[in-house]
């Protein structure tokens, strides 16, 4: 019995003892985690507080360069004043001389100058008058307001203007809306613009829709003679973020810069203020919740789960999915449900749904959630949105061969409306305070050119809630080193992203800097090496930024959308500027425009409708030549003139094809077929003169190795088969090899390397007769 007592007995202590190793070490692991989370508690406290304090830096600065750039202004206009009150000409000392005797002109004093300060004088367009070399070399498009059209001075200012302009290409432009007050200048407005000196500007009632339409040319410098019309000017063009300059016109037709007060400027904030009513607003800090992991039950197909009202769903069949998410179809209803997965459920999700719920956005093809979705246990697990349809836009139209698979009727016509779809809903988007945050194409579904659907809105940045996901494609230089990181975009990260997206769509499934690695791209996205062409503004294209036969569809585009992705993708352009980017509105109305000009019946290039079309824009007065190898009328210059001037009309990229010609290379023995042109170029040059057949191949001819004999480096292709220059063989030929007695005379005769090597490679045996005897003995037969 004692052994069955210390058996059991020492059981159960080994089991006490088990129990209380375990329970310790559960309290050890609670304890570990309770110190990680007051840890991960402290440094988002930290980080809140840091970015706090940056926000109020932030805050400072600009509230202090606001400070500065106010007192600069008063001081300005004190000085303005100033000058001009020393300019004006002191009162008479004498009484005015009786009426009808002669008075001298009065003569105005140069005021004096003070110290070593010269007086002062023109400053161009900061202070003084502006000389129309300095307009010109501002390079800005002048805009001509009624007002001053119609002032005394304006006749002068406009001979003036056509006579110093350096190009023919340099307008006035005039406002339609401000056709009916010209005055007694409505004749001579009317002379100018049959001249082409003044520009009509039409389509717009007022200038918040003018420079909202016409943004892409800024700046401006704007020509204005009523104070209460250059207010308006200047608050409109803070809402379209266009930089522009007022200016009065003086009588004799010179210009004065304005200067408006302080207090009536608009605000910077004019882009907060155009938001909707009930929008979101844009955060520049982390929304504040406690993070975690939600327990959900089993979902899946027949599933069902409930809305936060007690409506029970029962889950259909899988629509799609991604790696955060299955969307279920919900029978008999024409909405889906889409519910988390289960290894990814947080709290974040939840939170950011539930603020979404409390301001909805009503808008055609926008998935946002219109119901909390839970299991049996209360758990959130999703949300109802409404159904889609489509095929994901990296598919259909971010591929040539998906517009021919899944549009094959689509014109460029099509193709613009779609892009003009697109940005009408990016636009709804910007304007109640949503951003992408990262723009994924296989997220965004496309039906027709005017049906588009956006899913997965849950991933957008919402306030503080982030985006989860990055793709550098999309990414704005100036954020490339936080695209690996979780981070809130800017407005002005946004547009870019908008842009880029715009550019793909147009140029099907191009980006604007192409590479052949993402080391490249990267690099070139950095850089803002944006390969493509605008008029005499060059493009940065080299081997690892090519662009092909591409050039060919962006010829087609229309010249204002050329304009707008050059300079906002290319450095030092106006709209690189992160403040200057367009908003998704105007490239909307950019597409919107070029698909009415592709659909009129009067477009001069019907190719300019194809998808991809065979050639570039055609232009009048300009001569096209077809190829006789493609059979595409390409402009002239896209030919080489020897290659015309001789008979042979082939284009520059039927130049790079191979041809049936080629050679074989002496030293290498390698075999080398020509390109077209190389073979035009070598049959031309043989049909105008002597032209040796090629016989080494260019590795061959810069590779290089030293003489055996004297040691001098030179080409290889110089060396003979032993390894010895021209020189050098010549003499190894005519050393003696060897000396032979001969049979008949027994005198000994040299044999040379030449004569042994002729023999060798004939089969004959070494002589064993001299010269001299040999013909002797020739000339007795």
């Amino acid at each position: 019995m004692s052994f069955f007592k210390n058996l059991f007995g020492g059981k159960k202590e080994a089991e006490r003892q088990a129990a209380e190793e375990k329970a310790r070490r559960a309290a050890a692991e609670e304890a570990s985690r309770r110190a990680a989370a007051q840890e991960a508690a402290r440094r988002a406290a930290e980080e809140t507080r840091r970015a706090a304090a940056e926000e109020a830096a932030r805050r400072a600065a600009e509230e202090a360069r606001r400070a500065a750039a106010e007192e600069a202004a008063r001081r300005a206009a004190a000085e303005e004043a100033a000058r001009r009150a020393a300019s004006t000409p002191p009162a008479p000392s004498t009484p005015p001389a009786p009426a009808g005797a002669d008075q001298p002109a009065p003569q105005r004093p140069a005021p004096r100058p003070q110290g070593n300060r010269p007086p002062a004088r023109s400053q161009g367009p900061i202070g003084g008058d502006l000389t129309m070399q300095s307009i010109h070399r501002l390079g800005t498009k002048v805009i001509v307001d009624g007002s001053a059209a119609a002032s005394e001075g304006f006749a002068a200012f406009a001979e003036a203007f056509s006579a110093s302009r350096p190009q023919p290409n340099r307008f006035l432009f005039l406002p339609d809306f401000c056709m009916d007050k010209l005055g007694g200048n409505a004749e001579l407005m009317a002379q100018l613009v049959g001249r082409r000196v003044v520009i009509r500007w039409d389509g717009s009632k007022d200038y918040p829709e003018l420079l909202e339409k016409r943004g892409s040319f800024a700046p401006f410098l704007v020509v204005v003679n009523d104070e209460e019309t250059a207010h308006a000017i200047q608050r409109a063009a803070f809402a379209a973020k266009v930089q522009i300059r007022l200016v009065s016109l003086q009588a004799g037709g010179a210009l004065r810069p304005v200067l408006l007060s302080s207090r009536q400027r608009p605000a910077q904030t004019a882009a907060a203020e155009a938001m909707a009513e009930g929008a979101y607003r844009i955060s520049t800090t982390f929304a504040r919740f406690q993070f975690a992991r939600l327990r959900r039950g089993q979902i899946g197909v027949g599933s069902t789960v409930r809305t936060a009202g007690g409506s029970a769903i029962r889950l259909g069949n899988e629509i799609t999915h991604n790696e955060n998410s299955i969307t279920y179809a919900i029978p008999g209803s024409d909405r889906v449900a889409k519910i988390y997965a289960a290894d990814k459920l947080t709290t974040l999700e939840m939170n950011k749904c539930r603020l979404m719920l409390s301001k909805p956005l009503d808008c055609p093809g926008l998935c946002w959630p219109l119901e909390e979705l839970q299991d049996a246990s209360g758990t959130f697990v999703g949300y109802v949105t409404r159904a889609f349809r489509g095929v994901p836009l990296n598919v259909c139209v971010m591929q040539a061969g998906g517009l021919q698979a899944h549009f094959p009727a689509w014109t460029k016509v099509e193709l613009s409306r779609l892009a003009s779809t697109v940005m009408d809903k990016i636009r709804f988007m910007h304007t109640h305070g949503v951003l992408f945050g990262s723009i994924e194409p296989a997220s965004i579904l496309v039906h027709s050119d005017t049906e588009v659907h956006f899913l997965d809105t849950d991933r957008y940045q919402v306030e503080g809630f982030p985006c989860m996901k990055y793709s550098y494609v999309f990414c704005a230089p100036e954020a490339l080193d936080k695209a690996d990181k979780v981070h809130l975009t800017t407005m002005e990260e946004e547009r870019f992203a908008v842009a880029e997206l715009a550019f793909s769509l147009i140029m099907p499934g191009k980006t604007s800097y192409p590479s052949v690695s993402s080391g490249d791209a990267l690099r070139n996205i950095r850089e803002m090496r944006f390969p493509y062409s605008w008029g005499e503004h060059k493009g940065v294209a080299d081997e690892n930024n090519k662009i092909g036969q591409w050039r060919y569809v962006w010829s087609h585009l229309p010249r204002d959308l050329k304009e707008c992705f050059y300079k906002t993708f290319m450095k030092g352009r106006f709209l690189y500027q992160p403040q200057q980017r367009i908003p998704a509105s105007q490239w909307m109305r950019l597409f919107d425009s070029f698909a009415a000009n592709l659909a009129s019946p009067d477009l001069f290039d019907p190719n300019s409708r194809k998808l991809f079309p065979p050639s570039f824009k055609r232009t009048k007065g300009e001569t096209f030549l077809r190829c006789q190898d493609c059979n595409v009328e390409h402009p002239e210059w896209f030919f080489r003139k020897d290659f015309v001037n001789a008979g042979f009309r082939v284009c520059r990229p039927c130049t790079r094809m191979a041809s049936q010609e080629g050679f074989t290379c002496r030293k290498c023995g390698k075999e080398f077929i020509y390109t077209r042109g190389t073979a035009l170029y070598h049959r031309i040059r043989r049909e105008q003169g002597d032209w040796d057949k090629q016989k080494y191949c260019s590795f061959c001819r810069e590779k290089t190795e030293n003489c055996i004999d004297c040691r001098q480096r030179m080409s290889i292709t110089r060396l003979r088969d032993d390894g010895r220059c021209g020189d050098c063989h010549e003499r190894w030929r005519n050393a003696a090899a060897t000396y032979v007695t001969c049979r008949d005379c027994s005198t000994r005769f040299p044999v040379t390397n030449g004569e042994m090597e002729f023999l060798r490679k004939k089969g004959f045996n070494t002589p064993t007769r001299c010269p001299q005897c040999k013909a002797r003995r020739k000339s007795q037969y």
